[in-house]
């Protein structure tokens, strides 16, 4: 996100913000960057949305984060 004035704009107008997290390390450790970059540009509520599988479960995530968690989504292998 950084440099990334149309995203910046977006946030500050928004009502609330959305983010999908991968539930393992590399992705909560993004998630973390990108919820305190929210915070910075705007006084919306940060959320988050869980995808996939991952050593993370999803109160996990909201915890680390301090975020509201909407809900989690599995990923299901496409058939061959």
């Amino acid at each position: 996100m950084p440099g990334a004035v149309g995203q910046e704009k977006m946030i500050r107008a928004a009502d609330g913000v959305v983010l999908l997290v991968r539930p393992d390390v590399a992705g909560v450790a993004h998630a973390r960057w990108a919820t305190s970059r929210i915070n910075e540009l705007s006084s919306s509520i940060p959320y988050a949305v869980v995808v996939g599988t991952g050593t993370y479960e999803t109160a996990e995530v909201a915890e680390e984060l301090d975020v509201i968690v909407l809900g989690a989504v599995r990923l299901i292998p496409a058939p061959p």
